[in-house]
């Protein structure tokens, strides 16, 4: 048996927090060398954060390969897609800021921002299209009389 070792004393609060010999080493070195269990407790908790804090950056290094990755190609709409989709941003911003806009037109041009990362031009044509003419009705509804009790 190694005579440098030291049994640790059996109070209740020893055994609560010491740490048993051979995990991960530490424990054999805090049991062996020191017998305060106040500093056996701050280079265990000092293990620990040092640990959670070097585990994520194991993780995150990159492993070279010899190919080079590629990227995909954004899909691309036609100008006049792109046109109609600006102006249908531009009227529902103009709704929202009078306090006309529809849930429709907003769903309308959401949709017409999805056709166009998926690069379909007839379905942004189609979608702002429709935002647009939502725009406009509620830009008309506010020239309507008002139902509200006076």
């Amino acid at each position: 048996m190694n005579s440098l070792r030291k049994p640790i004393d059996a109070t209740p609060d020893t055994n609560l927090w010491s740490v048993s010999p051979g995990i991960y080493g530490i424990g054999m070195a805090l049991r062996t060398t020191h017998h305060n269990s106040t500093l056996a407790r701050l280079f265990y908790l000092a293990s620990c954060c040092l640990l959670a804090l070097l585990l994520p950056a194991c993780g995150a290094i990159r492993t070279l390969s010899s190919e080079p990755t590629q990227t995909a190609a954004k899909p691309t709409i036609s100008q006049e897609a792109q046109a109609i989709l600006a102006q249908a941003a531009a009227d529902v911003e103009y709704a929202r800021s009078k306090f006309a806009l529809w849930t429709t037109a907003e769903a309308a041009l959401n949709a017409a921002r999805d056709a166009a990362a998926a690069g379909d031009s007839a379905g942004v044509i189609k979608h702002a299209g429709y935002a647009s003419s939502q725009v406009r009705l509620g830009i008309a509804q506010l020239d309507y009389p008002t139902t509200e009790r006076k």
